[in-house]
């Protein structure tokens, strides 16, 4: 064979190529189903194959002999393909014969490869589910149509100066006593049709720090409230609670109306943070789970992961000591309060008036509550090593008052402002670990900002007494006092967030007499700052002339 014999040869044969290859690649074409379940098996039927668009179909191979007698003519078949979804799959369900591609499911992906042109059934197999009625004329990708329901759990976050983001959120901080509100929210499958009956249960479960009030526990469907046709159980530790629904497709409610795929079941109900509350970053955790019919075909349950919330409470650690010589004070007695509301009354010296104060209540140095009542407030002793708490604080501005002073000493001259700050990582989307959660603490007090303990929720304030004029013995301990912080005589003392520290150290606060330490110190170095500037830029001014 001469050259150009073979040269026409092999021109003939990559033609020939080139005139297959389309045909080939038009009826190899690829369907992604994203967000799906890893692990699942999907399978694409042929239901109908041509172009159905045209009229050109005709019956594919994913339906049985049998089914295309018992079906009717394809072109016929093919004018109600439009139509529900849910439907037309219970109509054709009996008579699929052979998958055109099979896959398992991996990465969240199931990709069904080399479909001829054609109207497709293609679904999750294993859980009946997902289910995609679609003509098929290229490669395409779709998302996972057919959800599964979901459960969501929200704490109570304070609405305050303090707290920045109040509302409903996944982390929030509380005082031991406080009555906290939790929603839970759950959503039902976008398939629900599908279904001849739903099981639906929602288990909530509280740490040993929260007790759950039971008369508090209501359902509603949206913002319907609901009394009917669910069962709610209490744990016999009144830790948690079981609302179950046998069969929310037959459930009717608000004078006979049905479930729908777009409503949301919503749980609400207060917890109380009681004496056994975690303080620090360990938190008490308040979980829920869903546990819900998740195959139409064998009524086969699925329960979906936890969805945690988290509550925090700290404690304020104090030590008295002597200005002089940093030794323990024991006998020095205090008492704690705040304001009653976020617009502060004061005196002329800046104080809050007796009549906006409510006073820490405690037993054993664990808080219990507030009282009016400043006689019915507890007094806190500081020991033999100058030690005195309260556990159980949120966040919060609060003050100390100090009631009595050691013998021989000059107590406080007025009360204190100790303001207890949180830095939290991420409010919405806690996954269950309370050290990654609650990143920083610390404490305002004698205009200094030192931070806490995060791990034993403590910060730590110092309250030095000078000796006073009168002689004799003073009743202190002669062990080492703790590290603590002298207090400044210039500008604040600031220390920088840093969520490795785990060893508190103290701000320190004393008699400063005239001084306003109710913020203060703030107040103070801002004006000097802004005189010195003022200075400034009037030598400057001369300077220049």
């Amino acid at each position: 064979m001469t050259n150009k014999k073979i040269i026409g040869v092999l021109a003939a044969a990559l033609c020939l190529f080139c005139m297959t290859f389309p045909a080939y690649a038009a009826g190899g074409h690829t369907v992604v189903i994203e967000n799906v379940v890893s692990g699942d098996r999907y399978a694409a039927y042929q239901i109908l194959s041509g172009d159905i668009e045209t009229g050109d179909a005709a019956w594919g191979s994913g339906i049985t002999e049998e089914g295309q007698k018992a079906l009717g003519k394809p072109a016929d078949f093919a004018g109600a393909v439009s139509g529900d979804s849910s439907a037309l799959y219970q109509k054709i369900k009996p008579y699929l014969g052979t998958p055109a591609a099979e896959t398992k499911a991996a990465s969240g992906k199931a990709a069904l490869s080399d479909l001829p042109q054609g109207y497709y059934l293609i679904y999750d197999a294993d859980r009946g589910s997902d289910i995609h009625l679609m003509n098929v004329k290229g490669s395409t990708v779709v998302g996972n149509k057919n959800e599964a329901p979901s459960i969501t759990k929200k704490v109570w976050v304070k609405d305050d100066a303090v707290h920045t983001n109040s509302g409903f959120h996944d982390v929030s901080d509380h005082h031991i006593g406080d009555s906290i509100p939790f929603r839970v929210v759950g959503t039902l499958p976008s398939d629900l049709g599908r279904y001849t009956g739903y099981y639906y249960e929602i288990k909530d479960k509280a740490s040993a720090g929260i007790d759950i009030k039971p008369e508090t526990i209501a359902v509603r469907v949206g913002e319907t409230p609901v009394t009917e046709g669910y069962t709610l159980t209490m744990d016999e530790d009144k830790h948690g609670f079981t609302v179950e629904f046998n069969d929310l497709k037959g459930f009717r409610y608000d004078g006979g109306k049905q479930i729908k795929a777009s409503d949301t079941i919503v749980v609400t109900y207060d917890g109380v943070l009681n004496q056994n509350a975690v303080i620090g970053s360990e938190g008490n955790d308040n979980t829920v789970v869903l546990t819900y019919t998740d195959n139409p075909e064998t009524g086969e349950h699925s329960t979906t992961p936890e969805d945690p919330t988290v509550v925090f409470t700290y404690k304020i650690e104090g030590i008295k000591t002597e200005s002089e010589t940093h030794k323990p004070l024991a006998g020095a007695q205090f008492r704690v309060y705040r304001h009653k509301k976020e617009g502060i009354i004061t005196d002329a010296r800046g104080i809050i008036g007796m009549d906006e104060r409510e006073y820490a209540k405690a037993e054993s140095n664990v808080f219990q509550g507030w009282t009016d009542n400043r006689d019915d407030g507890t007094i806190f002793t500081s020991d033999a090593n100058g030690r005195f708490e309260i556990i159980g604080l949120g966040q919060g501005n609060y003050y100390i008052e100090e009631v009595k002073a050691p013998a021989h000493h000059e107590g406080l001259d007025r009360p204190e402002s100790v303001k207890i700050n949180a830095q939290i990582a991420d409010a919405d989307n806690y996954m269950g670990d309370g050290k990654e959660t609650l990143t920083a603490l610390a404490v305002e007090a004698g205009g200094m900002r030192v931070l806490g303990d995060t791990e034993t929720g403590t910060v730590a304030i110092n309250v030095e007494n000078p000796k006073s004029q009168e002689d004799g013995p003073t009743p202190t301990s002669e062990e080492p006092t703790p590290s603590v912080t002298a207090p400044t005589t210039s500008t604040p003392s600031v220390t920088a967030p840093s969520p490795t520290q785990t060893t508190p150290k103290a701000a320190t606060i004393g008699p400063k007499t005239g001084v306003n330490r109710d913020g203060a110190w703030y107040g103070i170095a801002g004006g000097l700052i802004m005189a010195a500037a003022v200075v400034y830029i009037l030598w400057r001014r001369r300077r220049s002339q």
